[in-house]
C-alpha cells in the first residue's frame, strides 16, 4: 500500500486562507498526515489485519504507536518536497489540501484501501516543470509524467501515455495501468472477478483466496466489518 496523501481537519490548521504557493505546508503537516492515516488504519482494520498492513512501517498496535511510526516517514517525503519548492519545480496548495482531506474522510474503509488516491488529492502538490523540461520524478511535471527518469537518469516531462501506447509506469487514464509483465503498454484495468497477479491490474484490488486464486474485487481486509 502506497503512501496516501491525507491531512487532518480544518482549513485553519492547514492555512487554507491562501490559494496556492504556500510553501511546503505548515510545520505540523507530517503529524497531521500521520494522525489522519492512523484513524483509517485503527478504524477499518481488525487486530490481525493491522499487523499485516503495518508491517511496512515497522508494526504498530495503537494510535500512538501508529502516529510515531508514520510521522518520520511523512516528514522525509515533505522535506523532499520542500527542496523541490525551493527549486521552483513544485508548489503546495493549502486549499487543495483541505479538499483532499474532505475526500479522504468521506471514503468508506473499502474505498480508502483501494490503492489509488481521490482526484481531489492531486492538486495538493503540483509540478511546475513544463513539457520537454528536465525532471527527476513524475510529480515535478505539469503533465504529471516524467519520461525516462527511472534509476539515475534525468527524464523529460511528456504527456502521459494513453491506452495502447508504450509506458514506463503511469498512464493518462486512471482506469488503465502499465503492463510491465507483458509488453509495457497501457492497458485497461481488470473488472471485478477477473484473474490478477497484483492490485495495479485491477479497478479495485487483487485479492488472494484460501484456494490460492487471485481475482479482482473489493478489499476483503480492512473493510471496517
Amino acid at each position: 500500500m502506497k503512501l496516501r496523501t491525507v491531512l487532518l481537519t480544518g482549513c485553519l490548521l492547514l492555512g487554507c486562507s491562501g490559494g496556492s504557493g504556500d510553501g511546503g505546508g505548515p510545520p505540523e503537516l507530517a503529524s497531521t498526515w500521520a494522525s489522519a492515516v492512523c484513524e483509517k488504519y485503527l478504524g477499518c482494520c481488525t487486530s490481525a489485519e493491522l499487523v499485516e498492513v503495518s508491517s511496512e512501517f515497522g508494526g504498530f498496535a495503537s494510535e500512538a504507536e501508529c502516529v510515531n511510526a508514520l510521522e518520520s516517514k511523512f516528514q522525509r517525503y515533505l522535506d523532499g518536497n520542500d527542496l523541490a519548492i525551493e527549486q521552483n519545480t513544485l508548489t503546495y496548495d493549502a486549499k487543495a489540501s483541505a479538499e483532499c482531506l474532505w475526500a479522504i474522510e468521506s471514503e468508506s474503509c473499502a474505498d480508502y484501501f483501494v490503492d489509488r488516491e481521490p482526484d481531489e488529492c492531486k492538486g495538493m502538490f503540483r509540478g511546475l516543470v513544463p513539457l520537454e523540461g528536465s525532471c527527476t520524478a513524475n510529480e515535478f511535471c505539469v503533465s504529471g509524467y516524467c519520461e525516462g527518469y527511472l534509476g539515475p537518469s534525468i527524464g523529460i516531462c511528456k504527456l502521459p501515455p494513453r491506452r495502447g501506447e508504450a509506458c514506463e509506469g503511469r498512464c493518462a487514464d486512471k482506469n488503465d495501468y502499465c503492463n510491465f509483465v507483458a509488453d509495457r503498454m497501457c492497458v485497461a484495468r481488470k473488472a471485478e472477478g477477473e484473474p490478477c497477479d497484483s492490485t495495479p491490474e485491477c479497478l479495485l484490488v487483487c485479492n488472494f483466496s484460501d484456494q490460492g486464486v487471485r481475482t479482482c474485487g473489493p478489499p476483503t481486509s480492512c473493510d471496517g466489518l
